[in-house]
This record gives C-alpha cells, structure tokens and sequence, in this order.
C-alpha cells in the first residue's frame, strides 16, 4: 500500500474515531464534552493509528472471530503504548482505566479490549473498504502537494499539541517559563484552553 494512501486513512479514522469516541460519550453521559487528541481539529490520534495497524496486519484476515481476537490485542497494545508514550514524555495521563475491572495499569481495561475487536470488525469488513474506494476515487493519493501540506500541518498540530501538554505538566509542578517560547506558549495555551481539549487529562506523578 501507497504511503500517501495509508496517511490518508489515518487522517480519515482520526476524525472517524473522534465522532465515535464523542457519540460513546454523549450516549453515556447525554452531554457533548469533547474528546480530542490534539488541540486543532477533530481528530483522535489514536484511532488513526489502530486503523493503520489493522489495514497493514489485517487486511486479508476474512474471519470475525479472527478480527475480534486480533483486534482486541492489537488494539490493546496500542492504546497500551500511546498511554505509556504520553506518561513518560510528557508526564501526563489522558485516560485512566484503574476503576474499571480487569485493567492493566489502568492503561487499558477488558472493556476496551472488546471495544477495539468490534471496532475491528467494523472497520475491515466496512470502513476501510469505504475509506479505500473513497480515497482512491477522489484522487487523494495522486493530489501529492495537498498530501504533503497536511502532512505538515498535521505533523505541527500534534507537536505543539504535545509541547503545549509538556508546559501544562510543568505549571502544575510550579515551574514558571523560562524563556520566550514557554512564555508563547503559556499565553497561547493556558490552563484553561487546554483542560477543555482535553477533559481527562491529570498528571501523572
């Protein structure tokens, strides 16, 4: 597979999981409070990166009880690593399984591991075919300028995303800027606006 067409399935399942991971939330709660993994747009990351993994692994897997089973695992370890990633760092924790049972560090929790099979299923047996018929006939892959320009701005958005989430972890330690970029970025993302982006969101001590 075309690594322009990969990239644009992580864009697509980015914002794909952000509709899901909100519309879970509000059925749960019955209150918009949105999730998000970075601080512009609505994307989540995460579910980018799950869907990259399960097009590359297992794309030709045609069982359901197959897809399940490594859908869970897959999606596990995932979202395992993008905890641990965060926490070491960043110093941070965006989400926290510890009060659910069955959890691993509260990492990742027997809940989401089911949760990441279905999602699996879903995904190779509908979505990816639809995202893949959808890319390659609206010319994504071949638009190679547009292609490199959101790559950019994506690749910007999640860095300052994780600069602006490293000097929240350092304000709430008492550390003050330093310099003229911490200064910047305080001014730019202060507490406040990053609390909203990001609900969940605590040290990790």
């Amino acid at each position: 597979m075309k690594a322009a067409k990969l990239f644009w399935i992580f864009i697509l399942s980015s914002m794909i999981g952000f509709l899901i991971e909100n519309g879970y939330r509000f059925f749960l709660t019955g209150n918009f409070v949105w999730h998000r993994g970075v601080i512009i747009g609505p994307f989540l990351p995460i579910y980018g990166m799950g869907a990259c993994v399960f097009t590359l692994v297992l794309c030709r897997v045609h069982s359901t009880i197959k897809l399940f089973i490594l859908g869970a695992l897959i999606g596990g370890v995932t979202e395992f690593l993008g905890s641990l990633i965060k926490e070491v760092l960043l110093g941070i924790k965006l989400w926290d399984y510890s009060h659910h049972p069955f959890n691993l560090l509260g990492r990742i929790s027997l809940v989401y591991l089911c949760f990441w099979g279905i999602l699996c299923v879903l995904f190779i047996k509908i979505i990816l075919p639809f995202l893949s018929d959808l890319i390659e006939k609206s010319g994504l892959t071949r638009m190679k300028n547009m292609t490199r320009i959101v790559f950019l701005v994506f690749t910007l958005n999640l860095t300052f995303s994780g600069l602006a989430l490293q000097r929240w972890n350092e304000r709430q330690s008492g550390a003050s800027a330093e310099n003229q970029f911490e200064r910047r970025m305080d001014y730019l993302f202060p507490d406040k606006v990053l609390e909203k982006v990001y609900p969940s969101l605590e040290q990790s001590n």
